[in-house]
């Protein structure tokens, strides 16, 4: 649980029928509150700034592959909360028939792919007086959209996401699926 505001501006432009390409900052600021399970909660918080540059084109009918370049500089309320660091989001999205019923409205699959890099600003007392903390996040996913009805769908989806830390104790490995209803009202 937090707490946040701020600003920020995005622009896009379509260069052609079919590419289109933008950007967007952001500036905020994070609060977290004390908590009796995170000891040092409000050390979490701070000041956070993304730079992200995106780009959109459309390589058959109903066929998209996006494009996302962004850098993250989180100035946390302590040195070793903050970082700062790339990402790069890769996503493909394309929908195909119904492979249940040829009037059925046409379902929608992205598979989408990300890598990001945290540099934290310096090491973290309670873990190790001489190492700062370094990690590289993998993500994979999909996420299915079928329509059952114009205003009703069922969505899947199932996602990985590794994260290699020089820092055992931060390195992580976890796979989730969901499936949920997406009603239109």
């Amino acid at each position: 649980y937090f707490t946040t505001g701020g600003w920020g501006i995005s622009t896009d432009y379509r260069m052609s029928e079919r590419l289109a390409y933008g950007g967007t900052y952001e500036n905020s600021r994070l609060v977290y509150p004390e908590r009796s399970d995170i000891a040092n909660a409000p050390l979490l918080g701070g000041s956070r700034q993304t730079l992200r540059l995106h780009s959109t084109l459309e390589t058959a009918p109903n066929r998209f592959l996006m494009s996302e370049w962004g850098y993250t500089d989180h100035d946390g309320n302590a040195s070793f909360t903050g970082y700062r660091g790339p990402e790069l989001r890769l996503s493909y999205v394309f929908s195909y028939a119904s492979p249940f019923s040829a009037t059925a409205l046409p379902w929608a699959m992205t598979l989408m792919g990300s890598a990001l890099r945290r540099d934290y600003r310096s090491p973290d007392p309670t873990v190790s007086l001489h190492t700062t903390r370094q990690d590289t996040e993998w993500r994979l996913g999909l996420i299915n959209v079928a329509p059952v009805s114009r205003d009703m769908a069922v969505q899947f989806q199932l996602e990985t996401v590794k994260t290699d830390s020089n820092i055992p104790n931060f390195s992580t490995t976890n796979t989730s699926g969901t499936v949920g209803v997406v009603w239109k009202y």
